[in-house]
């Protein structure tokens, strides 16, 4: 009996999962966590092949500490918009999704916080086959590091944000290679960099951020059985080189260049009624530095992601991500990176839905203490959000939302507690 899986997994791992997997890239902003996540996008008309929607948002919050400092609290209120089109298409052999979006942000009294973001994605897929699909993606983004927001050296004295140039693009093939459609293999590859320009420091002086400019490569193959539809445990190998740019601030005294490697084994697990998904792994990294000063990093490292749509009104969500980070500190390779988080939504009313959020992480900082300068350090970092939105139709729809954010370091001066309070109009897109 042959057993037609395919509908179940074409693109459950479609290359948007490598970032979960790629074990060493670089979250720039750790403190923030998502906000009022739009509502999930509704199927448009199966006869539609081409689908053009604009939308965006537009609001303001005010946060009571805009530096992320323990000991100079500076509130604000910030008004933003944010305007953004998608572009998707779908045929029996071929799926695209084009995603743009531009965000401008004013703060009332410290003007010098004010940015313009951008951001432009592509997707998609080619069947060549019924059992076999080409998979690419790529990602054109300019966006800005608030005061205080890098994790490995939250810099406070910045006279204003520091802005990044992030390109990234994917390719790959994925594949049931046996008559039952059991054996699935997936083999991918992607490559990232990273431009970061640097700024004036409050009082004089510079900040060299350019020692952050990088380009990474990653390669990934997969191989999974499906034991049933639905099911299907997989092992994977992912490898990585990291290049940085040489010539400038520590990178003179370090080359922070690396490559390293993570094993894992797996499992994606789908309800036939798609109420539950998970994919889940564990296993070893390993991150090997060229520079004999800079930490090398083994460990075990894991993630896993769980959506459940518990009831028609109620839908819960739990993560769990141990990896390896990339960090530009003083006799620091990085940081390893364990995080769990857990939230949920639940429709109150026809157009009321309310949620919260919640999310731990511990950055653990790989130092060579013998180094003269280099300081051992451990963050414990807690967010929370708790939000309620009204929907005035399809489209549009009003939110309000609480964040909480606290950072508490075995090095003082790193501590901070901010609190924000957002109220926004968005239209989905």
């Amino acid at each position: 009996m042959t057993v037609s899986l395919r509908p179940l997994f074409l693109l459950t791992t479609a290359l948007s999962a490598f970032s979960a997997g790629a074990w060493a890239e670089t979250l720039d902003s750790e403190l923030d966590i998502p906000s009022l996540a739009p509502k999930l996008e509704k199927r448009a008309e199966p006869d539609a092949l081409v689908r053009a929607t604009i939308g965006g948002q537009a609001g303001g919050y005010y946060k009571d500490n805009i530096y992320r400092s323990d000991n100079n609290k500076v509130s604000d209120y910030v008004g933003y918009i944010a305007p953004g089109f998608r572009i998707t298409t779908d045929a029996p052999d071929y799926a695209a999704t084009v995603t743009g979006m531009v965000e401008g942000g004013a703060f009332a009294d410290n003007s010098n916080n004010n940015y313009v973001d951008a951001d432009l994605r592509a997707r998609g897929s080619y069947n060549l086959s019924q059992d076999t699909a080409l998979l690419a993606e790529g990602r054109v983004r300019r966006d800005h590091i608030e005061i205080g927001a890098f994790a490995d050296d939250p810099e406070q004295l910045a006279d204003k944000p520091t802005i990044y140039y992030y390109q990234d693009a994917s390719a790959g093939i994925k594949s049931f290679v046996d008559e039952n459609d059991r054996v699935m293999l997936l083999a991918d590859s992607q490559i990232r960099n990273y431009n970061y320009l640097n700024v004036d420091r409050v009082g004089g002086g510079r900040i060299i951020q350019d020692d952050r400019d990088r380009t990474e490569y990653y390669q990934r193959a997969r191989a999974g059985y499906v034991l049933a539809p639905g099911l299907m445990p997989y092992v994977e190998g992912i490898y990585n080189v990291h290049n940085y740019q040489k010539d400038v601030d520590q990178n003179l005294i370090h080359k922070r260049d690396s490559d390293g490697f993570a094993a894992m084994a797996g499992l994606e697990y789908t309800t036939l009624e798609n109420t539950l998904t998970f994919d889940g792994a564990a296993g070893y990294l390993d991150q090997n530095y060229d520079s004999a000063i800079l930490p090398d990093v083994n460990t075990w490292g894991a993630r896993g992601d769980l959506q459940w749509q518990a009831s028609p009104r109620t839908l819960l969500f739990a993560g769990f991500d141990r990896s390896i980070q990339e960090a530009v500190v003083l006799g620091t390779s990085s940081y390893i990176r364990t995080r769990v988080s857990a939230g949920g939504q639940y429709l109150l009313a026809p157009l009321w839905t309310i949620g919260a959020d919640a999310r731990y992480s511990l950055f653990d900082f790989q130092v060579n203490n013998g180094f003269p300068g280099a300081l051992s350090r451990e963050d414990d970092v807690y967010d929370t959000s708790a939000f309620v939105r009204y929907d005035v139709n399809d489209i549009y729809n009003v939110g309000l939302e609480y964040l909480y954010s606290n950072r508490d370091s075995n090095i003082n001066q790193f501590d901070f507690t901010a609190n924000t309070f957002l109220v926004r109009l968005a239209a989905n897109y």
